[in-house]
């Protein structure tokens, strides 16, 4: 029709037509959660959460659970379950030896020798593009079933690239397509908020199979499973360092928390100050402190004013209990 169009586009679109004249079966599933099923093959998953959310906590109890021969936290794995790549970014051979054999210890692994299985590289000494480049390679050369990036921010320069951030989505859509497995990847979140930070969370979010968001609440971690139908969850770090599961906080219970954090702020405080405040009588991050805030206005135990600044709303007393 008069249209030039090379014979490889050709090609291409029609790889890319939907046939419905044939069968289309589900992806394999990778992990379930009791019957559910959490990822599969063919695509990859988000783990996001502040810094000291325990987001290593929650992915190690994912490994350890489709490695091992029975469940683990009522996750587990169907019965061709293969081996698995861990690919760190992030920490020192030491700390990554740690989550390695927290990993090897939930799965029934051996923990003091090399196991098929089971890999963990470290890559934290490389810049980005080479990271990004031995990530690759490490997935084609070893053909993992299950791969973890801990964390996919380091394989680029800058998150808030989109040309970067578009371009490593589609790299890890091809792995996952051509060699039908799974990626499990780590990115931070903005402080005082859910959302991964910069283009490159935004390049995650709209590709991914599904979201894992990891808030800390004191001992205990809650997970809370987006685009997929299975349940939150919470887990706490027990005295052998070990993720187990644990109740998600009741709401009511929570509210108290809030309660007790922000009763003394009565009179009008600006944002940083009152972040800076709990930051030091609870000992917490500046993320913390920022999430605990917005807790408290959208529960109402805060305030704010027609200046911006906040104060606590303390509670009414019935007129039937007044002494007067």
């Amino acid at each position: 029709d008069g249209v030039n169009i090379a014979d490889d586009d050709i090609r291409l679109l029609r790889q890319a037509e939907i046939d419905l004249s044939t069968d289309i079966p589900s992806p394999p599933p990778v992990l379930y959660q009791g019957d559910k099923v959490m990822i599969s093959k063919g695509d990859f998953s988000v783990v996001v959460g502040a810094a000291k959310s325990r987001k290593t906590f929650c992915i190690s109890a994912m490994v350890g659970a489709y490695l091992c021969a029975d469940e683990y936290m009522n996750m587990s794995s169907p019965n061709d379950a293969g081996n698995v790549l861990w690919i760190d970014t992030e920490q020192s051979i030491y700390h990554a030896a740690k989550v390695a054999k927290r990993v090897c210890r939930i799965a029934g692994l051996p923990t003091d020798q090399k196991t098929e299985r089971f890999r963990m590289l470290c890559f934290r000494e490389y810049e980005p593009d080479r990271r990004r480049d031995l990530t690759d390679e490490a997935i084609r050369l070893y053909r993992p079933s299950l791969v973890v990036v801990d964390g996919a921010a380091d394989l680029i320069l800058d998150v808030n690239d989109s040309s970067e951030s578009a371009k490593l989505a589609t790299m890890f859509m091809d792995i996952t397509k051509e060699l039908d497995n799974h990626i499990v990847t780590v990115l931070h979140t903005n402080p005082g908020g859910d959302k991964p930070r910069g283009h490159l969370g935004t390049n995650f979010l709209n590709k991914a199979q599904a979201l894992f968001i990891v808030r800390a609440d004191g001992d205990i971690s809650t997970v809370s499973c987006r685009d997929i139908a299975v349940d939150d969850f919470a887990f706490a770090v027990n005295n052998e360092g070990l993720p187990v599961l644990a109740s998600i906080p009741d709401k009511s219970d929570k509210l108290d928390n809030l309660n007790a954090i922000f009763c003394q702020y009565t009179q009008p405080i600006r944002l940083n100050d009152l972040k800076d405040a709990i930051m030091i009588d609870g000992d917490i991050k500046e993320s913390m402190a920022y999430r605990r805030i917005r807790e408290a206005k959208k529960a109402g135990v805060l305030i704010e004013n027609n200046v911006g600044m906040l104060y606590y709303k303390e509670k009414e007393i019935p007129n039937e209990i007044l002494p007067f």
